[in-house]
C-alpha cells in the first residue's frame, strides 16, 4: 500500500468469467480516488476518472469487513454512463461473498460504485457520508440483500437513509430498489434484466385498482363482488359499452385458475393484487370464498382453489358449499417465469415483507417472472403509499416508469405530510385546538412513509405504452426549463397543461379512481445514465407553496378539479448550493412559454424561497387550480363512489 497505489485482491465473480481467486500474491492496480481505504477523508474525494483497461475489464473496489479492498469483475457495458458514481450499490460483506454474480450483473450494466455495509448500519452516518461524497450525486441506489437481511426494519431504514443524503429537505435524494431472491440465481435474474419492458397488458385482482383505459388489453377480477370482472381486448362476451375502459364480465365463482392462466399468458406485463394477504398467502376474494395463491414447500408459487384456502383470513364455503376442494393438496404450480413482468401489491398487507424463504414476495420473483415489485412490508390500513403509485402510472400514462412512479409517489407523500403539519400548526395557532381529521391524516402519512418497498433494479425501465385512443392518454403534460444567469442564479420554469378533465386531489388516502390524484412531478435528472446532468444540479433545494425543487425533481403542489386546456405556470429563481455546478456541464434551457390569460401563474424570487422547509406554509389556496376543489361534477361523483366503496370494503 502506497499513497498512489493499492493492492486489489481479485475474487471470483460468478458467471462473469473469472474462474478462480488469484493466489500467491496480489495485483497492484492504480486506485481511483473514489475508492480510498477506510480512514481517508471522504470530503476530500474529487470527481474520479475510472480506469478503463484495454481488455475491457472494469475493476470496482469494495471495502470488506476485514478492511481489505476486493475487486468486482465486469465486462464492458453496452452503453457508456457519464460516471459510475451515478449508480451506487450497497451490499453486506456476507451477501457479497455468497452472491457475487448479483453485484457483477449490476456492475456490468451500470458500472456502479459498490460499498459494503452491514445491514445494521444501512442508515448509519458513515453510509450517508459515503453517498454524499459521490460526484456527481447518484441517480440510483441498488441495495443487494440476502432474503434473511431485508425484513421490515431493514426497509424502514433504507427509506430514512435515502431522505438523509441532502439534509436541507425531507424528500428522497435517490431512486432506490432492493434486489433479493430465494437464492443467488433468482436475485441475479432480477439484477440482470436489461431490455426495457413495454407494458401493454394487465392482469388485476381488483377492478377498482386498475384503469383499463391505459392498456391495450387486460382482465380484472372484482375482489369485492363475486362473479364480477372487467376485460378489455378479449372475446366480447360481457355486457356494457365501455369498450375502451373494459366491459363488464361475468366470471366464475372461483377465479383462482382463471387468474393463474392469465398470469401465465406470455402477453401479461403488469400484475395487480388487492385484498387480504400475509407473507404466506394472498386471498383472492375479500368478502367471499375466492381461493388463494401461496408458496409451496419448495418456495414456488402455487394456486389453491376455493375450499383449499388456509390461514386466519381464508374464507371457506359454508356447509354444503357448491365448490368443494378439487386441487392437489400441494396446489397447482404457476409457471410464468419466462417473461419479465412488474407487480403492484398496492392493496395487500405484508406482501412485500420478506420473512422467510417461503414468503410471497420471493415466490412472485421465482415463479411469475416479476422483476420489479411494489408492496407493503406491514399490515396496511392507510393506502397512500401503495395506491398512489397507480395515480402516477395512470394519471400521466407513459411519462414515468414503474419505478419512477413509486419514487414520485413517495415524494408526494412527503409533500402532503408537510402540508398537513403546516395546516395543523396554523389551525392550532389560530383556534388553540387541533383538527382531529388532520391529526388522523398525519398519523397515516407518517405510518405509510416507510411502509412500502420497491424490489428490483431501480434503473430498469418498465413503462406503460397506452393505446392510441383519447381515453388511454395522459391527463396532463408538464414541461421544465432551467436557465442560469452570470451571477449563478438559476431560473426554473414549470408549465403544466391539462389535456383532459380530472382532479389533482384524491378523495381519500387509498383512492383508486380519481385521476391524476397527485401533484405534477417531473425529473430534473437525465432520462438515461449516459446523458449529462442538467446545469446547476446542486442548486439550493427550494420548498414553498408554489413549487418543490430538489437536485432530483420538481413538483408542483396543485389541488382541486380541472378541465382540459388549462395552463399553470410556476417560476422560481434559486441559488446554487455549496457544491456549485459540476465542471464541464452546460445548461440547455428553453425560453418559458407565455401563459394564456386563463392560466394561473406565479413568480417567486430567490429571497422568497426557503430551504428551511419546516417554516414553509405549503397548503395555500393561492395556488389552487382555476376550477377549484370539487367543481368538476364527474370527478366529485367518482370521488363519492370511491369513498362508498372504501366504507364497504372496510
Amino acid at each position: 500500500l502506497s499513497p498512489s497505489r493499492h493492492h486489489y485482491h481479485l475474487v471470483p465473480a460468478g458467471s462473469c468469467g473469472l474462474e478462480a481467486a488469484v493466489t500467491g500474491g496480489s495485483v497492484a492496480i492504480p486506485m481511483p480516488a473514489l475508492h480510498r481505504p477506510r480512514g481517508w477523508d471522504a470530503a476530500s474525494v474529487a470527481a474520479p476518472v475510472e480506469p478503463r483497461p484495454a481488455d475491457g475489464i472494469d475493476l470496482h473496489s469494495t471495502s470488506g469487513a476485514d478492511g481489505a479492498v476486493h475487486a468486482a469483475h465486469a465486462e464492458t457495458p453496452s452503453h457508456e454512463p457519464s460516471s459510475p458514481a451515478q449508480y451506487a450499490i450497497l451490499i453486506s460483506h456476507e451477501t457479497a461473498a455468497a452472491w457475487p454474480s448479483v453485484v457483477a450483473a449490476l456492475v456490468r450494466k451500470h458500472r456502479g460504485v459498490t460499498f459494503e455495509v452491514p445491514p445494521a448500519d444501512i442508515n448509519s452516518d458513515t453510509t450517508v457520508e459515503q453517498l454524499r461524497a459521490l460526484r456527481p450525486r447518484p441517480l440510483y441506489l441498488a441495495i443487494v440483500a440476502h432474503w434473511q437481511e431485508c425484513g421490515e426494519p431493514f426497509v424502514r431504514q433504507v427509506h430514512r437513509l435515502t431522505r438523509r443524503i441532502d439534509p436541507t429537505h425531507p424528500f428522497g435524494d435517490v431512486a432506490w430498489g432492493v434486489i433479493t431472491g430465494h437464492d443467488e440465481d433468482s436475485a441475479r435474474t432480477m439484477a440482470a434484466v436489461e431490455a426495457p419492458l413495454a407494458i401493454r397488458r394487465v392482469v388485476s385482482g381488483s377492478v377498482e385498482g386498475v384503469d383499463l383505459r391505459a392498456f391495450h388489453s387486460g382482465v380484472a377480477v372484482n375482489e369485492l363482488v363475486q362473479h364480477h370482472g372487467k376485460q378489455k381486448g378479449g372475446p366480447r362476451t360481457g355486457t356494457g359499452d365501455d369498450a375502451e375502459g373494459g366491459e363488464d364480465w361475468e366470471v366464475p365463482a372461483d377465479t383462482t385458475m382463471l387468474l393463474k392462466r392469465e398470469i401465465e399468458d406470455p402477453r401479461t406485463d403488469l400484475i395487480v393484487t388487492s385484498g387480504h394477504a400475509r407473507e404466506t398467502e394472498w386471498n383472492i376474494g375479500f368478502g367471499f370464498p375466492g381461493g388463494q395463491f401461496r408458496p409451496g414447500d419448495d418456495g414456488t408459487m402455487r394456486a389453491f382453489g376455493v375450499g383449499s384456502a388456509t390461514g386466519p383470513d381464508a374464507i371457506l364455503p359454508g356447509e354444503g358449499g357448491v365448490l368443494p376442494p378439487v386441487d392437489p393438496v400441494d396446489g397447482v404450480p404457476i409457471a410464468a417465469n419466462g417473461r419479465p413482468r412488474v407487480y403492484s401489491a398496492a392493496g395487500n398487507c405484508l406482501m412485500g415483507h420478506v420473512n422467510s424463504e417461503r414468503c410471497m414476495a420471493l415466490a412472485w420473483f421465482r415463479s411469475c417472472g416479476v422483476r420489479q415489485m411494489v408492496g407493503y412490508t406491514v399490515p396496511t390500513w392507510f393506502g397512500f403509499a401503495g395506491w398512489g403509485v397507480h395515480r402516477y402510472l395512470f394519471g400521466n400514462v407513459g411519462a414515468l416508469t414503474f419505478a419512477e412512479s413509486y419514487f414520485a409517489n413517495q415524494q408526494a407523500l412527503q409533500l402532503r405530510l408537510l402540508q398537513v403539519k403546516s395546516s395543523l400548526r396554523v389551525s392550532g395557532d389560530a383556534a388553540g385546538s387541533r383538527d382531529s381529521r388532520l391529526e388522523a391524516e398525519q398519523e397515516g402519512l407518517a405510518f405509510d412513509s416507510d411502509a412500502t418497498v420497491l424490489f428490483g433494479d431501480p434503473a430498469w425501465e418498465a413503462r406503460i405504452v397506452p393505446p392510441e385512443t383519447d381515453s388511454g392518454g395522459a391527463y396532463y403534460d408538464v414541461e421544465l426549463s432551467e436557465s442560469e444567469s452570470e451571477s449563478g442564479l438559476v431560473e426554473v420554469v414549470v408549465r403544466v397543461t391539462t389535456l383532459r378533465a380530472g382532479c389533482w386531489t384524491p378523495a381519500c388516502a387509498d383512492d383508486k379512481t380519481t385521476l391524476p390524484g397527485r401533484p405534477p412531478f417531473i425529473y430534473r435528472k437525465p432520462r438515461t445514465l449516459d446523458a449529462p446532468w442538467p446545469c446547476a444540479s446542486y442548486i439550493n433545494p427550494a420548498v414553498s407553496d408554489g413549487m418543490i425543487i430538489t437536485a432530483m425533481f420538481v413538483m408542483v403542489p396543485l389541488e382541486g378539479g380541472f378541465d382540459a386546456g388549462e395552463a399553470i405556470t410556476r417560476t422560481a429563481v434559486v441559488g446554487r448550493g455549496p457544491q456549485g455546478t459540476l465542471p464541464g456541464l452546460q445548461c440547455e434551457s428553453q425560453p418559458a412559454a407565455a401563459a394564456p390569460a386563463a392560466s394561473v401563474s406565479s413568480t417567486t424570487n430567490s429571497s422568497a424561497i426557503s430551504a428551511q422547509y419546516t417554516a414553509a406554509v405549503l397548503y395555500s389556496p393561492r395556488f389552487r387550480s382555476a376550477r377549484g376543489a370539487g367543481n368538476h361534477d364527474g370527478t366529485v361523483a367518482s370521488q363519492k363512489r370511491s369513498s362508498r366503496a372504501q366504507v364497504l370494503k372496510r
